[in-house]
């Protein structure tokens, strides 16, 4: 996608780093006063996605849930915002790679990844969503926050080791400050990754992340996905 040199509000796009279900994201600069500058991830709607309040109030929404987050093993919001005729997020820029490419580099070199390793992602991805459960809204009352997606591809290693829980796009809390609800029975997720109640579309809580949890640690432990 060739969009490098472009700006969007006070972020110049560097390069394009992937692409989801309603948005591209890039690695930017993002600029301010007397020389600064820093590397994000800019997440950005597409446009056609954009003419669409519905699915605006969506896109919006995942940066709303996940600027309550204030955890080190979840990926942080810097900004939200709309310029250019473009909704965007801007996130912390996580220097390294999610879990899925680390267990395909170890499968093409032929080795598993050391067990105190796995335990250590593992425990960091709980410690996350430990937060994520039990974060409550600015009245003190509790998010009710359910991930919905817990995966290999959304859990990030950085190269000093830091791990960090990503994409909160699909996530749910019966909270008031959400703008869009999740319809009953309306089931959002990776398969593989799924409990069976989630699979059934029956009413969920945390622990429907922590059978993600499990999936993942399978797939660590077992180098194969």
């Amino acid at each position: 996608i060739g969009a490098t040199g472009r700006k969007i509000g006070r972020y110049e796009i560097l390069q394009h780093i992937g692409t989801g279900g309603m948005a591209d994201v890039y690695l930017a600069h993002a600029t301010g006063e007397a020389g600064f500058t820093k590397k994000i991830a800019l997440k950005v709607l597409e446009r056609s996605f954009a003419r669409q309040p519905e699915l605006v109030n969506h896109f919006l929404d995942e940066a709303r849930l996940a600027s309550m987050l204030d955890h080190p093993n979840i990926v942080q919001i810097i900004d939200l915002g709309h310029a250019d005729d473009e909704y965007f997020i801007a996130m912390e820029f996580i220097d390294g790679a999610d879990l899925a490419r680390l267990i395909e580099i170890s499968a093409r070199a032929g080795r598993r990844i050391p067990l105190p390793v796995v335990l250590a992602i593992v425990r960091k991805v709980c410690d996350g969503l430990y937060a994520a459960h039990t974060t409550r809204a600015g009245d003190g009352a509790l998010l009710g926050l359910v991930h919905r997606d817990m995966k290999c591809g959304n859990v990030f290693v950085a190269r000093n080791g830091v791990v960090k829980i990503g994409d909160f796009g699909i996530a749910m809390t019966n909270h008031a400050s959400r703008v869009t609800r999740t319809q009953i029975g309306l089931v959002k997720g990776t398969p593989g990754y799924m409990a069976p109640e989630h699979r059934l579309g029956q009413p969920i809580d945390g622990r429907a992340d922590m059978y993600g949890v499990g999936a993942i640690a399978y797939e660590l432990l077992s180098g194969t996905s």
